[in-house]
């Protein structure tokens, strides 16, 4: 007597409907059930209603996402469509300046669907942001007007022979065949985006090579001796890398991955600036060879444990800012440590830098358990070194000569500095030049003998 509209009394056909115009409002429709009140809003209209986790289904296989409104408010975000010329939607999962990379080989440019590709499907597949023309055995791009680092890693081989796609669980893998026997693989998922890349046979990687394309999981360049600038810098989940030959790295390399977990490069000597920043994952880095390192090189690296670098000479600021896990560190060889260096390694136990001759501001600033500190070579020291260690038991620095404000404030042991250094330290206090923190009278406690 009192029907439902989700009861047995309606029909077990609904459908679900969306405006065509830019507010894209979703009905839930039980067409054939006139005896309930407001048909049109079936399972009040929420894709969930019908089975949990149909929302997030809805999305990833038809590419749109219901707001979470209010039931008369309920619509749908259209993810990644682009509309062209004709009032026609095409999902695309790739923009780039301009040039929009759609389901089918369907390119549209300037709202005009380029549909040279989507015709011949035999001879075209399109990857990410380039076409791969089997006949004519190229790889291209329509957004570029330069040479880009992938295409050319690809060309810089040698001749093609032929392109064998090979169908898998995860999509497909294209193997490229070269008239001298090489082979180079790429892996690429159920939206023609790149996730893995193979190649053994090329020296040189240029600037931004995948440095947009989000979706590479794995990379494997055996042969490469060189790095350019900003390699895969649009990637944070990339799970696997191999570069064994590798002795040289520009800036910006993988500095926004946060899931690689596990990297080695033993004949690295070089490496730019930001090198792996802001990745969490990463707890171990060996590097034997490296000897030059830019600026904020490991910074915001929080997961690090253990770094070995026994031939770095010269570290810049921010090196490796903000380890709060790094518990070993080995840099035997370093000169100079510059300013914010090691900065939140709070977890160091001991230090120990043989021919460290300068140490810039705020270095190690907040490690406050350090116990052995041997610097034999150090003649000046920054602003902030080792502030709130009150752990230290063993100091060994006989050629210091010059040391900032709070330099070692809250240390309460015996430390022996010079004469020179004593006398700093007096001049400061006298001028009322301490801490401001309630333990700051802890540095008048001190005992600072010759």
């Amino acid at each position: 007597p009192n029907p439902k509209r989700e009861d047995e009394y309606g029909t077990s056909v609904i459908s679900i409907q969306f405006a065509r115009n830019e507010t894209h409002s979703l009905s839930i429709k039980n067409r054939y059930n006139h005896t309930v009140s407001n048909p049109d809003a079936t399972f009040s209209n929420n894709l969930d209603n019908i089975i949990p986790g149909l929302t997030e289904s809805f999305a990833r296989k038809y590419h749109f996402y219901q707001k979470p409104t209010s039931m008369k408010e309920r619509f749908l975000t259209v993810l990644h469509y682009i509309r062209d010329a004709k009032d026609r939607y095409y999902y695309y999962y790739k923009e780039v300046n301009a040039v929009y990379y759609c389901e089918n080989n369907v390119i549209i440019k300037d709202g005009i669907v380029i549909d040279t590709y989507s015709k011949d499907k035999s001879r075209y597949l399109v990857i990410d942001q380039y076409i791969i023309d089997m006949q004519d055995k190229n790889i291209f791009s329509l957004s570029f007007t330069e040479d880009d680092a992938f295409i050319k890693s690809i060309k810089d081989v040698g001749d093609i022979k032929n392109f064998n796609i090979i169908k898998n669980d995860e999509g497909k893998t294209i193997e490229i065949n070269y008239m001298q026997g090489e082979k180079v693989t790429i892996g690429i998922n159920g939206n023609n985006e790149i996730i893995s890349y193979e190649n053994n046979h090329v020296k040189t990687i240029g600037d931004k090579f995948l440095a947009i394309n989000g979706a590479v999981k794995s990379v494997s360049l055996q042969g490469v001796k060189t790095i350019g600038n900003k390699f895969m810098i649009g990637n944070t989940i990339l799970k696997e890398i191999s570069l064994p030959s590798v002795e040289e790295i520009e800036d910006n390399f993988l500095s926004n991955n946060i899931w690689l977990s596990k990297a080695q490069f033993p004949k690295v000597k070089k490496i730019g600036d930001n090198f792996f920043s802001r990745n969490k994952a990463i707890k171990e880095l060996d590097l034997p060879e490296l000897e030059t390192v830019g600026a904020s090189f490991l910074c915001n690296c929080s997961g690090i444990e253990y770094a070995s670098m026994p031939k770095l000479r010269i570290a810049l600021d921010t090196f490796m800012y903000c380890a709060v896990s790094l518990k070993e560190i080995n840099i035997q060889e370093i000169r100079e440590l510059g300013s914010f260096a090691l900065r939140e390694a709070r977890n160091l136990k001991s230090f120990e830098a043989p021919k460290l001759e300068t140490i810039g501001g705020f270095v190690l600033g907040t490690n406050q358990h350090i116990k052995k500190l041997y610097l034999p070579c150090v003649k000046t020291i920054g602003n902030g070194f080792l502030t709130y260690d009150s752990e230290l038991e063993e100091v060994y620095m006989p050629n210091v000569i010059k040391v900032g404000e709070h330099f070692l404030s809250y240390s309460k042991r015996c430390i022996e500095l010079s004469k020179e250094i004593r006398n700093q330290i007096e001049k400061r206090k006298n001028n009322d030049i301490k801490p401001n923190n309630d333990r700051k009278n802890s540095q008048d406690n001190a005992s600072i003998r010759r």
